[in-house]
């Protein structure tokens, strides 16, 4: 028995999940611990225009990976001994993302200063985009390819803290939105430079970007991008639909359940992403039904809990402010086990069929039913926080049901 549980512990899958749960628990510790801070310090309004400002970053993110956290991940896992080849393979991805970032901040100023007319200051947009052009040149997808999370977390962890000591210090104000975005910039900048190093002093270096290799990483990952880009449709773009739509009041209500939300799948997702190159390599889907009744039971005790003092847990967190938004809190905790569940059929099964494409058509299929249910609500005046996350949760339902549904049918 000893001696499994050594071999257990040894076992690549268990040191990278534990990797990669210790990076989202300071994920999800650092929100929790600032998040109750700045609602009080920026007034419900601006609380409202930060969330609205993270989900604007977070698009910005999704555009600027183009899905390579999968494809990246998937390549490297299955190329690591050849570091020549992986070398070229990190210095396309990261030339096509500095590319896209690029473009990104070209169309933000280009939006704010003749749509929206100004409503956000340029040093605003400014900071936006070097926050995403930072987190998007921080190659979680290599050490995840070559199975060792250890070193970079230990860094990037370090980098949440300082953000964390910096906003603490010195927010104090509803004015402040601006500085807050700030530290957000210098804690990432500091994650990407010692993450970028640490691809040195694991043995491998970064290529000078080969034009064909650059067309060749954009061709593998279009599939994966447009997955992703769905996924953004109903997951991170609904803080700024609902901003939009009803105002920054009823966004910060919705930002800080979902908040909430993704802290829950802190707990979760490092499993999943640790099984995808695991699952890849080895073509063994087994170890997936033996991981996923462990998670799920205690994951639907915990979630009941919450449920039950919903109300209760936002005004704690977030202050009196937020004593109604309960039921939008409770309805993203249900959507916890049935997000798990949907992941673990994602990538990690069909990685384990050959068919990982397969996930992504899911995916898209899942972003069409968001579309029309949110465009039926725009057309109808009833797009508020509750009746977004109802849509969210029908959403991911109709995901699960299409990936298991696939799953067997092409195993």
């Amino acid at each position: 028995m000893i001696e499994k549980l050594i071999k257990l512990k040894q076992h690549s899958v268990i040191k990278n999940s534990f990797a990669l749960f210790l990076l989202q628990l300071v994920n999800m510790v650092a929100p929790l611990m600032i998040l109750p801070f700045l609602s009080r310090a920026l007034g419900i309004e601006g609380f409202g225009i930060f969330m609205l400002v993270m989900s604007a970053s977070l698009i910005g993110v999704i555009i600027s990976d183009y899905g390579f956290t999968l494809s990246g991940t998937y390549q490297i896992s299955r190329k690591r001994e050849d570091h020549q080849a992986i070398s070229k393979i990190i210095g396309a991805i990261l030339t096509i993302k500095i590319i896209l970032v690029l473009g990104i901040f070209i169309a933000l100023l280009i939006m704010n200063n003749s749509f929206l007319n100004g409503s956000y200051s340029n040093n605003l947009i400014i900071l936006v985009c070097l926050n995403v052009l930072a987190q998007a040149m921080i190659p979680t997808w290599f050490f995840q390819g070559i199975e060792n999370m250890k070193r970079v977390t230990i860094y990037m962890v370090c980098a949440k803290l300082f953000y964390i000591v910096l906003v603490l210090g010195f927010v104090d104000n509803k004015d402040d939105v601006e500085l807050v975005v700030l530290f957000l910039c210098l804690s990432n900048v500091l994650a990407m430079l010692i993450a970028l190093y640490s691809i040195y002093s694991c043995n491998y270096s970064i290529a000078y970007p080969d034009l064909n290799e650059i067309k060749k990483q954009v061709i593998k990952s279009t599939s994966f991008f447009l997955s992703r880009a769905a996924v953004s449709l109903y997951t991170t773009a609904n803080t700024f639909i609902v901003g939009a739509f009803s105002g920054v009041q009823q966004a910060a209500i919705f930002g800080a359940s979902e908040k909430l939300y993704l802290a829950s799948q802190s707990f979760t997702s490092p499993i999943a992403q640790a099984l995808f190159p695991y699952v890849a390599k080895n073509k063994s889907s087994g170890v997936l039904f033996k991981i996923l009744p462990v998670i799920l039971v205690p994951l639907i005790s915990g979630s009941a809990i919450v449920v039950m003092w919903s109300n209760e847990i936002m005004v704690i967190i977030f202050g009196e402010q937020f004593s109604n938004s309960g039921g939008v809190l409770q309805i993203f905790i249900c959507l916890t086990s049935i997000n798990f569940i949907s992941v673990i059929f994602g990538y990690p099964a069909f990685a384990a069929i050959g068919r990982v494409s397969v996930a992504n058509y899911t995916v898209i299929f899942g972003a069409f039913i968001h579309l029309i249910v949110i465009v039926i609500l725009a057309y109808i005046g009833e797009i508020t926080a509750e009746n977004v996350i109802r849509a969210l949760l029908f959403t991911e339902v109709m995901v699960l049901i299409s990936r298991i549904l696939l799953f067997y049918k092409y195993k």
